[in-house]
């Protein structure tokens, strides 16, 4: 069995209810709160690779603002994000890790672009979704993962996940984001066409497969980076990226799909 600590409830409490509050209000209290997290996951990423931590961090919160005010303009967006991506390359030249410490642009400024994109073309519950199989894949890989222990997952990656785990939470994932489609779905059709629910099946296992690699690849970059945390944010969970390292794996793949 596995016991919780209470930094790590309280936090969660508290995120959970920032969370809710963000979705009931909508709008640029979404936008604004995802755009925050953003900006703290920049601002951990950079320190982890000794990049500018300032001038990225701006760099991005600049681009996701116009983002969230010109929504229309996603495309030139993102070809802005990758020319920031070139440019930082270039100032981190000296860098160690030069092409690590360079890619918060695409690894956090486009996944959180795509966020914004979401939150304005696609109905509210799309985004509940997401939030649903991350924090659904999440649990299931870390209650599986302890109740059942077994072989690895990566152990030169990240020792303590395990095959258990990975397939654990694609349960919970095919469970829970299974079950809410057909809810949405329900109510607003009636009726659940069966190539629907199908759909939001196997998008429901892909995303949580997804949400495992954002959590590996994010683990990959801390073992490089040579930290334990991503930062000391949020008590019991490590930093902001820790926590939703998962999130942007998602994301990364659901925009293709809405």
């Amino acid at each position: 069995m596995f016991s919780i600590s209470k930094s790590r409830i309280t936090s969660i409490a508290i995120m959970l209810t920032m969370a809710t509050w963000a979705l009931v209000l909508g709008g640029w209290w979404l936008k604004g709160l995802v755009m925050l997290l953003g900006a703290l996951m920049s601002y951990e990423y950079s320190k982890m690779f000794k990049s500018s931590v300032i001038l990225d961090t701006l760099a991005l919160g600049a681009l996701w603002a116009f983002a969230a005010m010109y929504p229309a303009r996603i495309l030139e967006i993102a070809a802005g994000f990758l020319m920031l991506f070139g440019l930082t390359i270039i100032r981190n030249m000296g860098n160690k890790h030069m092409v690590l410490s360079s890619i918060s642009p695409i690894y956090i400024g486009l996944p959180i672009l795509a966020t914004l994109h979401i939150i304005e073309t696609q109905p509210l519950y799309m985004v509940i979704y997401m939030f649903v199989i991350t924090i659904s894949s999440d649990t299931g890989g870390m209650m599986f993962g302890k109740f059942f222990e077994g072989p690895k997952l990566a152990p030169k990656i990240s020792p303590g996940k395990t095959w258990s785990g990975f397939f654990g939470g694609i349960f919970l994932a095919f469970i829970f984001g299974t079950l809410f489609m057909f809810v949405v779905l329900f109510e607003n059709n009636a009726h659940v066409p069966v190539g629907s629910l199908w759909f939001w099946i196997y998008t429901s296992i892909g995303l949580s497969v997804a949400s495992a690699a954002g959590d590996l690849f994010e683990s990959k970059l801390k073992r490089v980076a040579g930290v334990k945390d991503s930062s000391r944010l949020i008590p019991g969970h490590g930093g902001v990226l820790d926590r939703f390292d998962s999130l942007l794996g998602v994301v990364s793949v659901f925009i293709f799909l809405v």
